[in-house]
Order: C-alpha cells, then structure tokens, then sequence
C-alpha cells in the first residue's frame, strides 16, 4: 500500500503519493476533510505519539469502521475525540491518510522525500 503526503505549502492543493502517482479516493476525501473542516486547528493539538499509536492500531485493523467519537473515548484517544473531529466518521484508509498527512505536515517536506516546488 502507498502512503499519501501533503506538506502545509501543499494544503490547497491535492495530497501525493510518495511516489507521485494519482490521488486515491479514500486520500482525496481524507485531505478534503483537512482542508475543509473547521477542526484543522484541532489535529495539531493531538500529540505524535497519541497520532501514531492510532495509526499503528489502524494498520493491524483493530480500530472498528467507521471510526466513532464513543471508541475514541473508550479507547483512550480523548484528545482525538476531543480535539480530532476530522478523523471521526472516516474508515481505516481515509484516517490512515489523514494522520500520514498530518504528520508529515509537521515533519516537513523534507521528511517526506518531497520537495517544495
């Protein structure tokens, strides 16, 4: 499975594959999320660890479809419920490409292997 990116200079426009293929469906709507919601403040107030701990869970397919405020809760991700409401709603391959975006946000384009054109 390819991982999808967007760096903040990229968020009005398409998140890329890391190996600059078309945008898959479940991306384009994760990143559209992003872009369009209110609550983009709140996904940078989750902490990295808590953001890749669900990531984590989200690959091993432990985390029920789609994604619920009340799991969240139950689980320990009260930050994400709290703060994250981009991610609620979402199934396991739109979150996935939301949090690698969000975290490659804040590691930069660099981290990513992209390059600010």
């Amino acid at each position: 499975m390819r991982e999808f990116y967007c760096t903040p200079s990229q968020l009005d426009q398409p998140c890329v594959d890391g190996e600059g293929g078309a945008l898959d469906p479940d991306a384009e709507r994760a990143h559209d999320r992003l872009v369009k919601s209110s609550q983009v403040q709140g996904v940078a107030r989750v902490a990295d660890a808590t953001l890749a701990r669900l990531l984590r869970m989200l690959h091993r397919g432990e985390v029920p479809e789609p994604i619920g405020k009340a799991w969240l809760f139950a689980s320990g991700f009260e930050s994400i419920a709290e703060f994250g409401e981009v991610l609620v709603g979402l199934d396991a391959r739109a979150a996935r490409a939301a949090i690698v975006c969000a975290l490659a946000e804040r590691k930069g384009a660099d981290a990513t292997g992209l390059r600010n054109a």
